[in-house]
């Protein structure tokens, strides 16, 4: 069986030896692009979400008919591109009212080519630097940094937006997020509605991921604060990079893990709240 072009599989790919060896690389990134459709004389305007030679992903207001697309222009630093394209999938965007898009190149020329690896692996320098000197993920190795970015989307909020909700599992929100512009504010709240704790994530910091780490529900709200760009790692590529590049996962996990611990080492440390005695 031909194998189908990364934008039209998702972030990885699984043969049938269940390797999840992944086909091409992807980089998150923010670029205009304009969207063209068959029979229609005026593009419709998205953004770039993540991109690699074999496809990109793009955010739209609204839905349209993936069999009507037929080419994208992406406003790179140095030149507008133009892409024949086939539409492969589409979903909600996590917490807005946004639809993501998968696309696949189609009869991609050589020098297309050569410029979006070129494109990918400058793209990744730049993230990878991101995150070795200002985030939580700052120990990794460049390698390991890179490594991670290529497996990313840069997924955008909203002020005020929902990303996942306590309690919440098995949905679109069960990613991992580095926090790249803006801030988040994570808070919990008991049953009978009282604020257990409130915490806010600023540029660089890792939230959310609990489903990844422990298949466990959320245990907080996360909401976006004020405009959000972050990197998400989605279940798929955290799944994939488990086996592939288990020291990058390495990293991100105990960089979760690290922040779980400081909100309940606050939560403990509150007046009137006790930890349980021991056996």
């Amino acid at each position: 069986m031909t194998a189908k072009p990364e934008a039209c599989e998702g972030p990885a790919t699984t043969g049938a030896a269940g390797t999840g060896r992944r086909m091409l690389p992807r980089v998150a990134a923010q670029l205009l692009v304009q969207i063209r459709f068959q029979g229609m004389p005026a593009p419709l305007m998205g953004q770039v979400r993540d991109i690699g030679p074999g496809g990109l992903c793009l955010e739209t207001a609204s839905r349209f008919a993936r069999d009507s697309l037929r080419s994208v222009s992406v406003d790179f630093a140095d030149r507008t591109a133009p892409f024949k394209v086939d539409g492969c999938w589409q979903r909600d965007a996590p917490g807005r009212t946004g639809v993501l898009t998968g696309v696949r190149f189609v009869d991609l020329q050589p020098s297309e080519s050569e410029h979006l690896w070129s494109y990918v692996y400058a793209r990744a320098g730049e993230l990878a630097s991101f995150l070795r000197g200002r985030s939580d993920l700052s120990g990794m190795d460049y390698d390991e940094a890179v490594d991670l970015t290529l497996f990313t989307r840069l997924v955008h909020f909203a002020a005020g937006d929902c990303i996942y909700k306590r309690g919440s599992l098995g949905t679109r929100g069960d990613s991992a997020f580095v926090v790249y512009r803006g801030k988040v504010i994570l808070e919990a709240r008991s049953g009978t509605g009282r604020s257990a704790y409130t915490d806010h994530v600023a540029e660089g910091g890792v939230f959310g991921g609990m489903p990844l780490l422990a298949a466990a529900p959320h245990p907080e709200t996360a909401t976006a604060e004020t405009d959000l760009l972050a990197l998400e790692i989605d279940s798929h590529s955290y799944r994939y990079l488990e086996s592939s590049r288990p020291q990058a996962v390495r990293w991100v996990s105990q960089a979760l893990f690290r922040r779980y611990a400081g909100r309940l080492e606050r939560l403990i440390e509150q007046p009137g709240v006790r930890p349980a005695p021991g056996p």
